[in-house]
């Protein structure tokens, strides 16, 4: 069945047959992206709440808020202005904004996640420190 979708052409904003697969290509290209930043902000989101440590912003917060600020600025830019016409909103239907949609929607519902949890309270219980160099657990 996904055959079915990436090999129907569709229209572009000119009126012009495009293969799906090409349309689906940069949205696949845009939620690579989003994954890499969404797992930094997992990484970040842990290494903040087991170590507490200003570096934790610097070696991946950083690039988190990057990756992040950019996958979603272009998946948002692919995805919004299809559902937007000369009249205004349209429902595409075309399946690419709508998984882009859904894409936006769950980037938004790890972030808040992910800020819920970096200004909650630490985790009970010792930090867990490194050992000194040469010694072993």
């Amino acid at each position: 069945m996904p055959l079915v979708f990436l090999l129907r052409p569709h229209l572009d904003a000119a009126g012009n047959p495009v293969p799906a697969w090409k349309t689906f290509w940069s949205l696949f290209g845009a939620s690579n992206q989003l994954l890499a930043a969404l797992t930094l902000l997992g990484i970040t989101v842990w290494l903040w709440r087991t170590r507490r440590e200003a570096w934790v912003w610097i070696v991946t917060g950083v690039p988190t808020a990057l990756m992040y600020v950019m996958s979603t600025w272009a998946l948002a830019s692919m995805t919004l202005p299809r559902f937007l016409g000369e009249q205004g909103f349209v429902m595409p239907t075309d399946p690419v904004p709508w998984a882009g949609l859904v894409l936006l929607t769950l980037a938004a519902v790890m972030l808040v996640e992910a800020v819920g949890a970096i200004a909650g309270p630490p985790p009970a219980g010792p930090s867990p420190r490194p050992l000194p160099v040469g010694q072993a657990g």
